[in-house]
Parts: C-alpha cells; sequence; structure tokens
C-alpha cells in the first residue's frame, strides 16, 4: 500500500499532463515542451497533435487512451 501511495505524485503528473493534452485537442500547431528523464534531466520535445496518448503503466503494460 505504501508503494502506491509513494506513486500518487507521479501519477498526478501524469494526470494533468493528459488533461493539458486534451486542453489542445483540435490545435494544428506542434506543443514544445520539456519532460524529465530523471531527477536532474530534462529533455526538449515537439509533439505533433494527435487524437490518441498513451500511458505508461509499468514494466510490461501499455494502456491508450
Amino acid at each position: 500500500m505504501q508503494r502506491l501511495r509513494s506513486s500518487i505524485p507521479d501519477m498526478q503528473k501524469t494526470l494533468d499532463t493528459v488533461k493539458f493534452l486534451e486542453s489542445k485537442q483540435g490545435q494544428e500547431d506542434d506543443i514544445e515542451t520539456r519532460f524529465e528523464l530523471n531527477d536532474t534531466l530534462f529533455a526538449t520535445a515537439s509533439i505533433t497533435p494527435t487524437d490518441e496518448v498513451f500511458l505508461w503503466l509499468g514494466v510490461s503494460s501499455l494502456e491508450s487512451r
């Protein structure tokens, strides 16, 4: 149970990201963003508009939203 509770901040970040992407749905311009690779390393990306988001749920599962 503690492990699940400790992952709540990461789940909240993911939910916030999905909500942000939903708010941009229908726009034609790419979204420029930075994303976290680990605690001290970030990368930049250009996200092309899409109707699909994939969430990484663990080592052996991927779910489409």
